[in-house]
């Protein structure tokens, strides 16, 4: 609880959801680059399932703005390179994750702001 000697500080909770998205797009990168990795130098049977699930987030974002059937044919056509798509698919799941991180924050921010609101309003009227 905050008194006139001690008010509680905002908790920054805006800047802990930026940093837990960048966090959790690394942690992404790092086990997509790994699996990359792993596939070339010894294509384990067990790596390929993981390479679909980790595929299938960014094919859906990738879908649902209508991108991945031009971007399938681009593909197939040689016109964008298998490095290519694996950016454009690293750089679509990133995007996804800071946007929902970035889209927690403010909820939360919002939530925080009208609770300290509250609490000032409560505190005047008391």
């Amino acid at each position: 609880m905050s008194s006139p000697n001690n008010p509680a500080q905002p908790v920054p909770v805006f800047r802990i959801s930026l940093a837990n998205g960048l966090l959790v797009s690394a942690l992404y990168l790092a086990l997509a680059l790994f699996t990359e990795l792993a596939g070339r130098v010894w294509n384990p049977r067990w790596l390929e399932p993981l390479v679909r699930n980790l595929e299938a987030f960014p094919a859906r974002v990738l879908h649902l703005f209508g991108l991945l059937e031009p971007l399938r044919e681009a593909y197939l056509d040689d016109k964008v390179s298998g490095f290519t798509l694996r950016l454009i698919y690293g750089g679509t799941t990133v995007l996804v994750m800071m946007l929902i991180g970035m889209g927690i924050g403010v909820a939360m921010w919002l939530f925080q702001r009208s609770l300290l609101s509250r609490q000032q309003h409560d505190e005047n009227a008391g």
